[in-house]
Order: structure tokens, then sequence, then C-alpha cells
């Protein structure tokens, strides 16, 4: 009676563990593909932020250079410009501050992006060329005779 009672609890026991092994096997193969996806999303976003600083003739520190997590540049154009209308190979001088990645906000960790300072530094941006088109217009006009 004893043996079939340690027998029945063993059996439980190991269907148990059973389920255990591969509920573990299941979430390690989800975070395989959610750590697949975080690095192509990382990719996509340092050949982002490659781009633009190339587009626009930016000098910035890459988010690949740093330990720290990517989350979006908090300063970019000043406004101010250097030449006249000409375009040379290499963008004119500006004074401007470098852009950074900020450092990740304490108790967090990790390379997840907050999505609001993603869409704040985006807005930000978007204002400063929108101030930087309209300067070079005005510019333009101040030129004309």
């Amino acid at each position: 009676m004893k043996l079939q009672q340690a027998s029945s609890v063993t059996d439980s026991l190991q269907a148990r563990l059973d389920r255990a092994c591969h509920r573990v096997h299941s979430l390690e193969q989800e975070l395989a593909r959610a750590e697949g996806a975080r690095r192509d999303a990382q990719g996509q976003l340092s050949r982002l932020w490659s781009t633009l600083c190339c587009e626009l003739g930016l000098r910035a520190q890459s988010p690949s250079a740093s330990p720290k997590r990517p989350g979006s540049p908090t300063k970019g154009l000043d406004g101010s410009q250097g030449h006249s209308g000409r375009h040379s190979a290499s963008p004119p001088a500006r004074s401007r501050s470098p852009l950074r990645w900020p450092s990740p906000a304490p108790g967090q960790q990790g390379p997840d992006m907050d999505v609001a300072s993603v869409q704040d530094a985006l807005r930000d941006f978007m204002q400063k060329l929108r101030d930087a088109q309209q300067e070079r217009v005005k510019r333009g006009r101040e030129d004309l005779p």
C-alpha cells in the first residue's frame, strides 16, 4: 500500500516536473525571439541615427559606441548656420552641442527605449528643423535685391 502511494506521488511529481521543464523551454524560446527582435530594433535605430547624422551633417556620439542604453537624442541643431546658400562637399561648420544618448534613469537598466522620450526628441527635432528652414527662407529673402 505504501509503495503504491509513493509510486503515485512520484508519478505526480514527475508530471509536474515535466510540465515545468516544458514551460522553461517555452520561455527560453520566447526570450530568444524577444532578444532577436531587440537586436533588430537596435540595428534599425542605429542605422536611422547614422542616416540622420550624415544627412544633416551632424557630429554625434554613436549609440553603439556607448554602453548606455539607446533612447533619444537630447540636443539637436541650435539654428545657427554657417555659409550662404552654397553647398559644398563637406557640411558647413556650425556651433552646436554634440548629440548624446541619455543615461538610463535610476532604477532602469537594459536596452529598453522610453517611447515618450523618443517622441519628445522627435518633436523637438522637427521643431528645430522647421525653425532652420524658416531661417533659411528668411535669409534667402534678405539676399534678394
